[in-house]
């Protein structure tokens, strides 16, 4: 189910995500989805096309793709370990310059740097390379990250000669 529940902004609310948004000018892109690595793969594809979409520079388009798909790969590998897979929702909002994406889950945080396996372990460290700003919330009741991508003006003619 897409809809257009207010000017600009986009919903996508549904077991898997389209790869294309319906809406492609929408400043919001919300999606709710299973934790599962196919259900990652849908979400990094729309959250690319909707980027693309917005006109957005490449170096930003993917590294606000790589942020976002380690955000939601680390739910799907982390937050419900040893139980169902539960949801994970993106919200990503362009506004003020900058676009800020939300990945959360009602999973279980996992703490930093106690993942044994060593070729583990790289995914926050990449978030936090290629976002501005990164926050985590982890709580019992699930994990918030929030990063935010700043927006450079698009070039175009001086001030004076528009």
């Amino acid at each position: 189910m897409s809809a257009l529940s207010a000017p600009g902004e986009l919903v996508v609310a549904r077991t898997t995500v389209p790869t294309v948004p319906t809406v492609p000018t929408a400043r919001t892109l919300y999606c709710c989805t299973g934790a599962t690595t196919d259900h990652a793969g849908d979400v990094r594809r729309t959250v690319r096309a909707w980027t693309t979409a917005l006109g957005l520079a490449r170096d930003l388009t993917d590294d606000l793709v790589l942020a976002v798909y380690e955000a939601l790969t680390n739910v799907v590998d982390h937050a419900y370990r040893g139980r169902p897979a539960g949801p994970m929702t993106l919200l990503s909002e362009f506004a003020d310059a900058a676009v800020t994406t939300t990945v959360s889950d009602r999973g279980r945080w996992r703490s930093e740097g106690s993942a044994p396996e060593e070729h583990r372990g790289r995914g926050l460290p990449l978030i936090r390379a290629l976002a501005a700003t990164v926050d985590i919330d982890a709580r019992s009741s699930g994990t918030t990250v929030h990063l935010q991508h700043p927006v450079s003006p698009a070039p175009g003619p001086p001030p004076a000669a528009r």
